[in-house]
């Protein structure tokens, strides 16, 4: 079970493409540069950019026709459900690495999967910031084991998760945006759906440090600019330099900025400068 390192799907649209060289070359930077490892990117349209490539461990798989935000959950269930497997990863591309995986932290929290009752395992800092009340189930040289409370703030998260297949097809529904999967103050949002399972995360560590690049709720909805045309926020999510947390401000690796804006991915006000050869509308 030491291992065990579940699947990966990266969840994207039209409107983000231009995130998945950024996504790509992150990802392998920090994680499959040290250990190797597939991923499957699920989209609409079929993206060519322009001078970059995927890489060869990285696979984009068509779901078909775009779907608009509230049937967002149709096409991925669809082909989910063909898939065989226990336990899933999931994140949205615009989540992007931002520092080497802790992969003593990740596979300790693998091992808890040999209970099947757990449902999901938050693999960012989400129980030390949005995910409460929890208990602390046991302490470990370097991180310390959460569960969230039954009644718990989000438990289910749209951050970079791990879920079991029972979990994940009881919490993600047909017409379902992104933010339904995790909106409590939606009066057809019914908690019973994950109460059954427990839902796990790291306490004082944590094996992946992500960003929420681009920000389309709260305050995010009055601005004007198309949200891939706005500068990308690459500090790690919950660690900006405002953050209400208590976290030590972390800031993303100047010479990461550097080598991105080289590649001709990000400019200096960090925008994305990345061309696709037939721009999708």
């Amino acid at each position: 079970m030491v291992d065990y390192d579940p699947p990966l799907c990266v969840f994207t649209s039209d409107k983000y493409m231009r995130c998945l060289p950024i996504w790509c070359h992150l990802f392998n930077k920090y994680w499959h540069n040290y250990r190797e490892k597939n991923v499957v990117i699920l989209g609409y349209s079929v993206p060519k950019f322009k001078d970059w490539d995927f890489p060869s461990n990285i696979k984009y798989f068509s779901l078909g026709e775009h779907q608009p935000v509230e049937r967002w959950s149709n096409k991925i269930l669809e082909f989910l459900q063909t898939q065989k497997f226990d336990h899933i990863q999931w994140c949205t591309e615009d989540s992007f690495l931002t520092h080497p995986v802790n992969f003593s932290i990740y596979f300790q929290l693998m091992a808890e999967l040999t209970d099947s009752t757990v449902g999901r395992i938050a693999l960012t800092n989400d129980f030390q910031a949005v995910t409460r009340k929890h208990t602390v189930i046991k302490k470990l040289s370097d991180f310390s084991l959460l569960e969230a409370d039954k009644n718990a703030k989000n438990r289910i998260c749209g951050t970079w998760s791990l879920f079991s297949r029972e979990c994940f097809f009881k919490v993600i529904k047909p017409n379902m945006s992104p933010w339904d999967l995790e909106d409590y103050s939606n009066p057809n949002y019914n908690i019973e759906d994950n109460v059954d399972f427990r839902i796990l995360g790291a306490g004082n560590n944590w094996p992946l440090r992500t960003t929420c690049a681009i920000r389309t709720t709260g305050k995010y909805q009055k601005l004007k600019i198309k949200p891939d045309q706005r500068p990308l926020m690459l500090q790690p999510i919950n660690e900006e330099p405002a953050n209400h947390f208590g976290f030590q401000s972390r800031e993303f690796p100047d010479d990461t900025f550097q080598e991105l804006k080289k590649m001709n991915f990000i400019d200096d006000e960090c925008k994305m400068t990345i061309k696709l050869e037939t721009p999708v509308q």
